[in-house]
């Protein structure tokens, strides 16, 4: 949404932009075509070339540094849920390294959630779309997820795309898009620019995902004026027990392995983690 709301001003400064349509950016065109481990070799190469061509009317000069933005690069939500931790990240990142067609890359930017906040948002999320089993029947295998975490995924990232940099945001909110721009786009003036008006991608509240799941499983079909309905309807409700959360015991063994993975990405070469404060004005 910052992308689509100031790209006006940041084409005015040499950039090119290329985002996708997602959480109401008007303006983006962005389509990766970002394989899944499904798709036959033969459907991958179809792929790599309808996101080269789309990514190429995105450029209107090569020696313009492109700011392009998938925050669905890792991969989807699913694996999550059974203690996979982005298991097709390699996958994908090597197929956008394709689609680049060698262009180097400069700042790549990787935000990060602390494991316990993280699991508990990807299974509401996905609760929004399909029913979902109860989190306490997921819950073990997500607190005692496969993988090396964050750490194995900016490696990952490192390899694949070969960036000059990686930065890492820790996730928090709020924070100013514009101070997060400036750290990535070494030397954007960013007087004028604007944030957008409210946070895109929001949870649905405890409440209203109880309700949602109980209209699923009685057959009603998932529609997103249906989830926008019952995020009004049950904005200040207070649900009669939490809808995803992990034991106490989980919920400290899952912040200790955060905390102890964001020391390991401040010491990995190429890697820049950047404080709350430097994303938060």
């Amino acid at each position: 949404m910052f992308l689509d709301l100031n790209a006006a001003a940041l084409r005015a400064q040499g950039l090119d932009l290329a985002y996708p349509s997602r959480d109401g950016a008007a303006g983006g065109k962005l389509k990766l075509f970002l394989p899944a481990p499904t798709h036959t070799q033969e459907a991958v190469e179809w792929r790599a070339g309808k996101a080269s061509y789309n990514l190429s009317r995105h450029v209107t000069d090569p020696a313009r540094r492109l700011v392009l933005s998938e925050e669905n690069l890792l991969g989807g939500l699913d694996p999550l849920t059974n203690g996979r931790f982005y298991p097709f990240c390699a996958m994908r990142a090597r197929f956008l390294a394709r689609v680049l067609k060698g262009r180097p890359v400069g700042r790549v930017l990787l935000v990060v959630r602390p494991y316990d906040r993280m699991f508990v948002s990807a299974f509401c999320k996905l609760s929004e779309g399909k029913v979902m089993p109860d989190f306490n029947e997921k819950r073990e295998d997500m607190a005692a997820f496969e993988g090396d975490g964050w750490p194995e995924v900016a490696l990952t990232l490192i390899r694949e795309l070969a960036p000059r940099k990686l930065v890492i945001l820790p996730y928090q909110r709020p924070r100013r898009e514009v101070d997060l721009a400036r750290a990535l786009v070494p030397g954007l003036q960013t007087e004028g620019l604007q944030e957008p008006a409210h946070p895109v991608n929001a949870s649905l509240p405890d409440a209203a995902l109880i309700e949602l799941q109980k209209r699923y499983a009685a057959g009603e079909t998932p529609q997103r004026a249906l989830v926008e309905q019952l995020r009004t309807d049950y904005a200040d409700a207070a649900p009669p027990h939490p809808y995803a959360a992990f034991t106490p015991e989980q919920k400290v063994a899952l912040r200790a392995r955060y905390k102890a993975d964001l020391e390991t990405l401040r010491l990995l070469m190429g890697v820049q983690v950047l404080d709350p404060e430097e994303a938060s004005g």
